[in-house]
């Protein structure tokens, strides 16, 4: 009553009129409100307590195994199970997800299941009989309260479940989980929702283009070849969370469009599971990012500063691993250490996986040392400052030192032979190689002129006219590049000083001496690019320029 009674708002100030579940500022309740508990079966107490009662019985923290299926009250041989309150019903009767984790257990999606009606009055009601009838007691490990709601101001659906958990020691622990999803992905209503969808459907044959790509790589290199490079273990892990995503899209997407299709079928347990792998395909997601962006590395070869980074870790790759192989070593002892020095008295050291966060934390200066030293006034500060002295001072800066000294192996590398060779200087190189080979292709067309030269008098008249010339153009088509001109009118006025119009030997001579010239000038320009190519590590590949 108190959590859904005050929420309701009557007819008089809803712009939606009297709509059953309308919730204040548009939000409206989806499928009924679900409570299901989880029970243990009682069990044999220590024989320690045994000697102090009759018929001893105790209730254990929780665990699968010791889940009980049978609803009954031990000490109250004659209390009426007959409700289907009290009736325990398997995961696939309540619709739920197979496993729930909670923050002191996981719990499967059976139990003990109350789905209450849409109005308040009979809902009300059956909540007060739970309670007269003690539906929850010392058994008790964990019980969920779902319900979801939709905002069509948003186009939001909300999963909400409250969480109790239960504890053996007579703690109960309250969480709650809120997933916000937008359900209808692809409403095809729009232009830009086509885009969408192309774009998505762009990338996904994408995907399976370059994954098959990778599976031929694997087949022709093989398993372990192709394993061994880091990057190619990077490129597969890739694909795979893009189709894993992909396939989680879409299977919400047609459970939705199923579950929308009859209105009686939406639920909150159904939303909820739907939410739960939205939930998981937007961390694939964020997985999948945080490796695209780690591959960016891959590329910071193309600097010769970047390219010493990755070089840097890659040389030091062996010494960091057994490092860090040492420092788990030292923080699980510690962490052991701290769960029975402090287990019992402070909360991050109550269980081994909090002890080691809680150390990893302390070595970069998030610690509190108060309370380390009221957990124990004595151990508490040897504990603390042995930590920090054998992580802060001897573990970390043994990691600075490996980096250290792998970066000065790399430094040196580049001293000695100008160190890897990059993505811009192989584009450098190609760029190189090309220059080269344009001007190695002048000079022999400035070759092929110097020898048809000597058969441009056509008519033996020891003079070279303007038609001569004309035909010398026509049949060398490197001529007008060479000689700078665009007609033979324009090359004789070039080399006929005498204004004659005919070429005679003397001007003939000059022209010859021209392509001379133009030929020593592009070996000259070879050279100085051959002299280049060492400055971009490779020289120039094939060269027989000599």
């Amino acid at each position: 009553d108190s959590l859904l009674g005050g929420d309701y708002i009557s007819e008089d100030f809803t712009s939606t009129g009297n709509v059953t579940g309308n919730f204040l500022y548009g939000n409206r309740m989806l499928g009924n409100v679900r409570m299901r508990q989880v029970r243990v079966a009682g069990e044999a107490c220590p024989k320690l307590y045994q000697n102090l009662e009759e018929t001893p019985t105790c209730y254990p923290a929780w665990s699968v195994i010791s889940e009980e299926t049978a609803y009954t009250k031990e000490w109250d041989p004659d209390f009426d199970t007959s409700s289907e309150y009290f009736t325990w019903k398997s995961v696939t009767e309540t619709d739920e997800l197979l496993a729930f984790f909670g923050q002191f257990g996981t719990y499967p999606g059976s139990g003990y299941v109350v789905d209450f009606p849409d109005d308040q009055e009979n809902a009300t009601a059956i909540l007060t009989s739970l309670q007269e009838n003690k539906w929850t007691d010392v058994k008790t490990r964990a019980v969920f309260l779902d319900f979801a709601f939709y905002n069509p101001n948003l186009d939001l659906f909300m999963a909400v479940r409250i969480v109790n958990e239960f504890l053996p020691s007579g703690v109960v622990e309250l969480f709650g989980t809120f997933r916000a999803m937008k359900l209808d992905r692809y409403p095809l209503d729009s232009f830009s929702n086509y885009l969408v969808v192309g774009c998505e459907g762009i990338t996904l044959a994408l995907v399976f283009f370059y994954f098959f790509e990778e599976v031929i790589q694997i087949y022709k290199e093989g398993v372990r070849s192709y394993f061994s490079d880091f990057w190619n273990f990077m490129d597969i892990m890739n694909l795979v969370l893009f189709m894993a995503v992909a396939y989680l899209r879409l299977n919400t997407h047609f459970r939705v469009e199923e579950m929308f299709g009859n209105p009686d079928n939406i639920t909150a347990p159904k939303l909820q599971n739907i939410a739960f792998w939205f939930d998981q395909e937007k961390a694939l997601i964020g997985v999948n990012a945080i490796l695209m962006y780690v591959k960016v590395m891959k590329y910071l070869t193309a600097t010769k500063k970047f390219s010493r980074v990755t070089r840097t870790i890659a040389r030091g790759f062996g010494d960091l691993v057994a490092f860090f192989i040492l420092f788990f070593i030292a923080i699980l002892g510690f962490a052991f250490g701290g769960l029975l020095i402090m287990g019992t008295d402070q909360e991050e050291y109550y269980k081994l996986e909090l002890g080691i966060a809680t150390l990893i934390r302390a070595s970069f200066g998030d610690f509190d040392y108060d309370a380390t030293r009221e957990a124990h006034r004595v151990l508490g500060p040897v504990f603390f400052f042995m930590w920090l002295v054998f992580a802060g001072v001897i573990l970390l800066n043994m990691a600075i030192a490996i980096i250290s000294e792998a970066f000065l192996a790399v430094m040196n590398e580049d001293a000695e032979n100008e160190g890897e060779k990059t993505m811009f200087d192989a584009i450098n190189q190609f760029a190189l190689v090309k220059r080269v080979k344009n001007l190695i292709e002048d000079r022999e067309a400035v070759e092929e002129l110097e020898n048809a030269i000597d058969d441009i008098d056509a008519d033996n008249d020891a003079m070279v006219d303007e038609g001569e010339l004309k035909e010398f153009l026509d049949n060398n088509k490197d001529a007008k590049k060479v000689f700078g001109v665009s007609s033979a009118n324009e090359l004789m006025s070039k080399f006929d000083s005498d204004g004659s119009g005919q070429l005679d030997e003397e001007e003939l001579q000059e022209l010859k001496s021209y392509l001379k010239q133009k030929k020593e000038e592009y070996d000259e320009k070879i050279e100085e690019e051959k002299s280049a190519a060492p400055s971009a590590r490779g020289g120039i590949p094939g060269d027989d320029t000599d």
